[in-house]
């Protein structure tokens, strides 16, 4: 049976929430589609019903109360915990053993922001099953295309990891600001085993690549998944050390080569030390137990030092060790916090980090005197450069705006006590690595142009910083072969499959470890790439996503292609912003790329020094927000780019404030091509554009979260007749052919990017164009009902509902003058001068 108009608007609000949901049949909806193209009240209805749906999902929910079952098992065990704990609290350097009490924590954290998550999506209802996967498309003269897209349970559990792991590295970030280091070694060891697949700490573990002593093997430690690996430099062959005992399978921390080239001490399962066998391998002895993994080996390795716990915790012993023999010595019993023990070159004096500050231990005299310290510092990697120097890492403060933990390098003399500055910007987690006369020390730095780490070198002769790498994603825990002619170090250390290269000095030419097909066809493409074939370098890196499209190499491999499309013999923007899409559209991703598309030939306008945006604020929100609310909605700048079939436009913002996803408003695009006396005028009921427009983009958003952005779009001819019209609830489809929300810039100013068939703007051929663009009064205020009567008006009606309108012409002195010769006329407000101009190809 066929579907029939209701005939009572309860009926109606079933009817658009059936169809919503999907719940119509196949040939009811198509009569009821037709329906709604020729009733414009109920499609409005329908977009309004949307934009409702869409904005629930916002709102405060009830946290549900934890399961009572497990609650009264998990109780007990936590008070007996804390019971236990309150005599003596340790104090431990990175990273000793995660405590039970604040594991069992975190994940009732997890489990009740997950149980919160499960409730919004089960109290929702009706609204969640179309708001999270109903997207249509409704177009004139265009065939009609659905999409949908609805959210897995792995997505589910993905977002639910983000989310804990970026409130555990928050509480890392705060308890590393409070030198609360067994707090923060815990938070640190559960971000790195439970969450190391999110994006809030994929940083490799310090101290993870070593060279043996005769320059032909590095062992390393596999970011992703912490297994050990050896990579021959003869045969360029990578074997995983399999086999010896299941505990050294994963969780390898601080492999470092014997004297024999043979053997290598680490510490694995966390908080026991072996002495492993490479060839034929197997464990060859069990040295100690419940040390520190920050151990260091003397000079030559024949000496072994580490920390161990006493057994009631309450101390710590410095322990020297013969690493062949399994001899220990009992060095000093310590009741501070300590770490990073490093012996001269006689092995007779020892130095280590305390809360106290740097310190230095005379094996002779049994004594110990504090070389540096300095209130709201501490000094991390020390290292002997000469038998009266030391240098060492000094963070001050952890800068909250950052997620860089950044320090400042730092020399100190013996002799007098001194210290020196040598260079800022240092990561003070990694180690220093120094070269055999100890002229230069290898570091990782931030890399401000990158705005990424990547390996560096200070010369101590000429106190001069050199930067190595340049790597796109960065480079981090740079070591130095024993010959000083080759580096080893991470890259790619944010993303999701880290890796090690290697680095000829003289050359600055790298090879890429690969361990896998995967790896091994991304090291030929990276080969191309620095070679500058460009050709064979996209076939490369085509054939990587076409044979691994859910690699964790991919991202890279289509930031790469997106680059090479950029070139000048491959140059293809559809094709390089399709890339971009693909390549993720995570903040950090967007920020490197984006310098790639827009120049400053692309920026065609920029705002009026002064317009009248103070007309909407309210004193409610700026007090609620304790910032301008008006701000977001200001323009500032307007930039065009064009491909073959796409046009793209870039709208900056006056904000880069994060409203809970309410940054942008509602924007208007008008486009004259070259008739200004002809095509549609009107903007809104009490305002019009001084020429006519050929089409009139409007875009009406009122959830802004990047690809999962919700809005409205409708494009109209010169008469004012909807051309095209994009409505969507939900996750906006990628890759639309009509129009597609690129992504949205986080700098300066909040920028969105819009990609727009040339195709049904009428572009297609050349021609000029003029543009302009306005934004709406909304978003925040009327989201929060903080909305207030426009100040600006004449005979008490408003004279313009534009927030803001690009153009030297449209500054708000032009605006009163024309508003005071308009006063008591029936002609509308007129919104004058075009913003910029360009031509089509």
């Amino acid at each position: 049976m066929n579907w029939k108009p209701p005939d009572t608007e309860e009926k109606w609000r079933e009817c658009l929430s059936a169809y919503l949901d999907g719940e119509m049949k196949p040939e009811e909806k198509n009569v009821f589609e037709r329906f709604l193209q020729e009733n414009p009240e109920r499609l409005k209805q329908l977009a309004e019903l949307r934009k409702l749906d869409a904005l629930l999902p916002q709102w405060e929910i009830d946290t549900p109360s934890p399961d009572k079952v497990f609650e009264e098992k998990i109780l007990p065990v936590i008070q007996r915990e804390n019971a236990r704990e309150k005599d003596f609290t340790p104090r431990t350097f990175f990273p000793w053993d995660l405590r039970w009490a604040f594991q069992t924590a975190i994940f009732l954290l997890g489990v009740f922001i997950g149980g919160a998550i499960m409730s919004m999506i089960g109290r929702t209802g009706r609204t969640t099953s179309h708001v999270q996967t109903q997207q249509q498309i409704e177009m004139k003269n265009v065939s009609a295309e659905k999409s949908s897209a609805i959210i897995s349970d792995s997505q589910a559990e993905a977002l639910l990891n983000q989310i804990t792991a970026e409130q555990l590295k928050d509480q890392l970030s705060e308890q590393i600001k409070r030198q609360n280091w067994e707090q923060a070694s815990s938070l640190y060891k559960s971000l790195r085993e439970q969450y190391r697949d999110t994006q809030a700490l994929t940083f490799p573990y310090p101290q993870s690549i070593s060279w043996s002593p005769d320059g032909q093997s590095v062992a390393f430690v596999s970011p992703d998944d912490t297994s050990l690996w050896i990579w021959d430099t003869r045969t360029g062959e990578a074997k995983r050390l399999t086999g010896v005992d299941r505990s050294l399978d994963k969780d390898v921390q601080c492999p470092k080569f014997l004297p024999s080239g043979k053997e290598i001490i680490l510490c694995a399962d966390e908080d026991l030390l072996y002495r492993v066998n490479i060839e034929p391998p197997h464990t060859a002895a069990l040295i100690d137990k419940d040390v520190s993994s920050l151990f260091n080996l003397s000079l030559h390795g024949e000496k072994l030092y580490y920390l161990r716990k006493i057994e009631d915790r309450a101390l710590c012993v410095l322990v020297e060790c013969n690493p062949n023999t399994g001899e220990k010595t009992d060095l000093l019993k310590l009741e501070e916090e300590t770490g990073f023990p490093v012996p001269d070159e006689t092995g007779r004096r020892i130095a280590y980090s305390s809360e106290d500050g740097l310190i230095l231990f005379d094996r002779d005299t049994g004594t110990t005197q504090c070389l540096f310290s300095q209130e709201e510092t501490i000094a991390f990697c020390p290292q002997w450069i000469t038998n009266s120097t030391l240098v060492f890492t000094l963070m001050k403060e952890f800068e909250e705006s950052r997620d860089e933990m950044v320090s400042d390098l730092v020399l100190l003399s013996l002799d007098d006590k001194t210290t020196r500055v040598l260079c800022h910007d240092v990561y003070f987690f990694f180690p220093l690595s120094l070269c055999q006369d100890r002229k230069f020390i290898y570091m990782t730095v931030l890399e401000k142009k990158s705005d990424a780490p990547q390996a560096a070198r200070y010369n101590l002769e000429n106190n001069s910083l050199e930067i190595l790498t340049f790597e796109t994603f960065g480079a981090a825990n740079p070591v130095l072969s024993p010959d000083g002619k080759t580096l080893a170090y991470m890259i790619n250390p944010d993303l999701d499959k880290p890796g090690v290269s290697i680095m000829d000095l003289e050359t600055r030419k790298r090879i890429i470890v690969w361990r896998d097909e995967e790896e091994r066809l991304f090291s030929a493409a990276e080969s191309f790439y620095e070679s500058g074939n460009n050709i064979l370098a996209r076939s490369s890196y085509q054939d990587l996503v076409s044979r691994f499209p859910e690699g964790d190499l991919r991202k890279i491999a289509y930031y790469r292609l997106m680059e090479l499309y950029l070139t000048p013999n491959l140059y293809d923007l559809d094709k390089a912003f399709d890339m971009l899409h693909k390549a993720g559209t995570d903040a950090e991703m967007v920020n490197r790329a984006s310098p790639l598309f827009w120049n400053q030939s692309h920026f065609i306008a920029a705002d009026s020094p002064e317009d009248w945006i103070q007309a909407y604020a309210t004193e409610a929100s700026k007090e609620e927000f304790k910032y301008n609310t008006d701000l977001p909605r200001d323009l500032r700048g307007l930039w065009i780019s064009q491909g073959k079939e796409r046009l793209y436009i870039r709208i900056d913002y006056g904000s880069n404030q994060d409203f809970s996803g309410i940054a942008l408003q509602d924007a208007m695009i008008l486009l004259d091509y070259g008739n200004p006396d002809s095509g549609y005028r009107k903007i809104t009921e009490t305002t019009q554009w001084d020429r006519g427009a050929e089409r009139r983009i409007l875009i009406r958003r009122w959830y802004e979260a990047a690809e999962k952005s919700q809005y409205d779009l409708e494009i109209l001819d010169d008469k004012g007749e909807v051309a095209s019209r994009f409505l969507v609830s939900g996750f906006a489809p990628p890759g639309n052919p009509l129009f597609e929300m690129v992504y949205v810039l986080e700098d300066e100013t909040n920028s969105a990017v819009y990609s727009i068939s040339k195709e049904i703007l009428d572009l297609k051929k050349p021609r000029k164009a003029n543009i302009q663009v306005c934004t709406f009064k909304g978003g925040i205020e009327s989201h929060r009902k903080l909305e207030k009567e426009r100040l600006i008006s004449e005979d008490g009606k408003p004279v313009c509902d534009v927030a803001d309108a690009f153009g030297e012409e449209n500054a708000i002195a032009r605006i009163e003058k024309d508003a005071q010769e308009r006063a008591g006329e029936p002609a509308p407000f007129v919104i004058r001068g075009a913003a910029g101009s360009f031509e089509t190809k």
